[in-house]
């Protein structure tokens, strides 16, 4: 008996040092996924984007800039250029690797004129 509560204290100890020393993590809560075409209905603007370069300003703070290739809804321009930038844990990030990929975003309307677009990986 005295074997085994020697074992549950070294395993408490050992589980408690885990939890206070570890780093705290964070993480997105996305809603349910609607259907696609609900949400294509719903959304101002449905593109193709291609992400053209990566900025990395003073501190954290990261511009990303991604072309307009083609337009299935709203009212962006083909070749028009978005400033998009991160403000949670749940925006979009970029590498290196995937300038000159394309990627089809569902976004809502436009910022107003000096804010950046966010795009949302809950999103479309």
């Amino acid at each position: 008996m005295r074997k085994l509560f020697q074992i549950f204290l070294i395993f408490n100890s050992i589980l408690f040092s885990i939890l206070i020393f570890s780093n705290i993590a964070n993480a997105c809560s996305c809603y349910p996924v609607e259907s696609v075409e609900k949400v294509f209905a719903k959304t101002p603007n449905v593109i193709t984007l291609k992400l053209e370069s990566i900025k990395q300003n003073e501190g954290e703070s990261v511009n990303y800039f991604l072309s307009v290739k083609k337009v299935f809804k709203g009212e962006l321009k083909v070749d028009e250029t978005l400033n998009f930038t991160i403000t949670s844990n749940c925006s979009w990030y970029f590498s290196e690797d995937e300038i000159g990929t394309e990627f089809l975003f569902y976004l809502d309307k436009r910022p107003a004129e000096y804010e950046k677009w966010v795009g949302s990986v809950c999103s479309r």
